[in-house]
């Protein structure tokens, strides 16, 4: 398994049924492939974005996107993740830790104070969790939707 930068040749069709998977099983949002690259190749050339991939040569494994902020209320800023999905054939091994702390070691070095990981899909929070612990995350709360 590879972990890499995405790149615009991963934003293809077969490359982007990845996000698609991810949005089918958590059941939240009707997904737009037209969308999804458009806003992905803008996220591509944002040096405050991350795009990282896990690659097994075959197909993609696992995909997570990140970004940077500033603050909206202090002279600080911060990490927060956007997508962090492993195909179900991969989950349990390595994968999604490692995605993870490609993510938090990122963040940190493209300068947040602060990084936040979302455990908010429901596909297994609890797993995703003790990923998240095991990372030096802590705990800080709970996030509710309104639909």
């Amino acid at each position: 398994m590879i972990y890499r930068e995405a790149t615009a040749s991963d934003l293809t069709p077969q490359g982007i049924s990845l996000v698609s998977e991810g949005l089918r099983e958590l059941g939240t949002e009707e997904f737009s492939p037209e969308r999804s690259i458009q806003t992905m190749l803008g996220m591509l050339d944002d040096p405050a974005t991350l795009m990282v991939v896990a690659d097994t040569g075959d197909e993609l494994a696992g995909v997570l996107l990140g970004s940077v902020y500033d603050s909206m209320f202090s002279n600080t800023s911060y990490g927060t993740m956007h997508v962090w999905y492993v195909r179900a054939k991969y989950r349990g091994g390595w994968t999604g830790y490692r995605l993870a702390r490609i993510y938090r070691d990122w963040a940190r070095m493209a300068g947040a104070d602060t990084v936040y990981f979302d455990v908010n899909s429901g596909v297994n929070n609890e797993m995703a969790g003790k990923i998240a612990q095991k990372l030096g995350f802590k705990r800080v709360g709970e996030l509710y939707k309104w639909t």
